[in-house]
């Protein structure tokens, strides 16, 4: 999120040269004593407009602080000149203004006597350093309707930002409304096979989250091919994730609809605390991928990856968005057909949020975890599911992990009759690669299979005997204390006898 503000500030005929050749931005005020100097009332804006209205007689204490304080370096500037005549610094909305002047606060808040005026009341100017843009390249935008205080802030004002021909910040804007070219869903050109929405479920250890790595990759660069180098996936996955393409997050059980869709959050403001509108992982993706949909040119799909899919309350994080991911219930706000929703925390009843047809969701999901409940049905229901399971093959370098591995594997299946719960290859894998040092292959087994292993038997040491063997059993438990395997009997364990 960009989190640079946008500020609207006017001025009058008789300072805006001045402002511009000198490179600052400036208002003056009549009658301010010494003492009401902004920078003595760090944190304290409530108790500096109040004296400043009582003080000076002007409601400006509010444009006086957001000068001194919440103006910062690097913050966009857009100078407007009201038309008509000004009567004390106000206008009515009638009047209208255009927009002179942009540019990029460059500089800290200043303070300082301006002189006196007719009445002999001391002067105080405000004044902040600005870098304006060449006037010659300043598209000049003249509206009737234009109006605002002497400084405010229109970072959130979509409606403003567009009016001032200023960037609107992407996490800001309203995305969803329909805008650019008609487009029809056929013009997504999903590869074949494909599904939408996809989970990659299996044993612990085989290899799931890469594998979303390697699928997000493929579905969003279509001209990789298949058995790419490893190091080549996984710097096109960052680039893609910087591009705003990819996003990955991990369900949880205290994760929500606000921490995945949309909501409000605190933040820390002036001393004290606001709250503010923000987007979660799936509204910006969604956004991002809508906004794409009516770009001229290439669709691009975009990728939300869920890993430990099954470990949140699915209805309680997706809320109403469970219905719109389903493939055929997908689309764009009024330009392919699809169902809508009205979020929750969104306020316009008019406006309706769609889950575009481009946006990707790819789940994980561990089979071997009693702790966490069943996949939700409905969720499965949208679903399509890919088992991902141990793959011995991968460890042919190592021809006695190979053989571990499957020996260990076919005897936990004739003890627990369930295939979800196995060992994975990579565990014993390390960039791709099977394990070949014993230090490595050691830390595998002392410090994920074993303990895995009394887990899921903690309760049946007799089975666990039957699958390890006598002579291993001994090697991990002796006086019915588990102890870790050393170099010295590591063969003898890997033969399981």
């Amino acid at each position: 999120m960009n989190n640079k503000k946008t500020w609207l500030v006017k001025t009058w005929d008789k300072e805006f040269k001045l402002m511009i050749d000198g490179g600052f931005y400036t208002f003056t005020l009549v009658g301010v004593p010494d003492e009401l100097d902004p920078r003595k009332f760090e944190g304290k804006k409530d108790l500096f407009i109040s004296e400043m209205t009582e003080t000076v007689n002007h409601r400006w204490g509010k444009q006086v602080w957001s000068l001194c304080w919440e103006m910062k370096k690097g913050d966009r500037i857009v100078l407007i000149l009201p038309k008509g005549k000004s009567k004390d610094y106000e206008y009515t909305p009638s009047d209208g203004a255009s927009v002179v002047a942009k540019g990029t606060i460059k500089g800290d808040f200043n303070f300082n006597d301006d002189g006196k005026d007719k009445d002999g009341k001391p002067n105080k100017a405000y004044k902040i350093k600005v870098d304006w843009e060449d006037l010659s390249h300043i598209q000049t935008h003249d509206d009737s309707g234009l109006k605002t205080e002497v400084v405010y802030d229109i970072s959130d004002r979509t409606d403003l930002l567009k009016q001032t021909g200023e960037r609107i910040d992407e996490d800001k804007s309203e995305s969803q409304e329909p805008e650019g070219e008609l487009r029809k869903s056929e013009e997504f050109k999903r590869p074949p096979n494909q599904p939408l929405n996809k989970i990659l479920s299996g044993p612990p250890g085989t290899g799931k989250t890469y594998k979303t790595l390697e699928l997000s990759v493929k579905l969003c660069n279509q001209s990789l091919k298949d058995g790419a180098d490893r190091d080549l996936l996984e710097k096109e996955y960052q680039k893609l994730i910087d591009e705003g393409r990819i996003e990955f997050i991990t369900f949880h059980q205290t994760y929500d609809y606000s921490d995945f869709v949309q909501g409000i959050r605190p933040k820390e403001q002036n001393g004290g605390m606001a709250f503010e509108y923000y987007k979660g992982p799936l509204r910006r993706l969604a956004d991002a991928a809508a906004k794409n949909y009516r770009q001229p040119g290439e669709i691009l799909p975009y990728v939300l990856i869920i890993d430990e899919i099954n470990r949140g309350n699915v209805s309680k994080i997706f809320g109403e968005l469970i219905t719109l991911i389903e493939e055929d219930k997908r689309g764009i706000n009024g330009h392919t057909e699809g169902l809508s929703v009205k979020l929750l925390y969104e306020n316009d009843a008019a406006k309706r949020f769609f889950l575009p047809p481009n946006l990707y969701i790819i789940g994980t999901m561990n089979t071997a975890d009693r702790s966490v409940q069943r996949l939700d049905s409905a969720l499965r229901r949208r679903f399509e599911f890919e088992n991902i399971a141990p793959n011995s093959e991968l460890l042919k370098d190592n021809k006695n992990l190979k053989e571990f591995l499957e020996k260990l594997n076919v005897k936990i299946y004739e003890k627990l009759h369930d295939t979800g719960s196995q060992i994975g290859h990579a565990w014993f894998m390390e960039k791709g690669k099977a394990l070949t040092s014993s230090d490595d292959i050691l830390r595998a087994l002392n410090n994920k299979v074993v303990p895995l292993l009394i887990e899921w038997f903690w309760d049946q040491p007799e089975s666990l005997k039957d699958i390890l063997g006598n002579e291993s059993y001994d090697l991990v438990f002796k006086n019915g204390v588990n102890t870790i395997l050393t170099e010295e009997n590591l063969d003898k364990f890997l033969k399981l006898g």
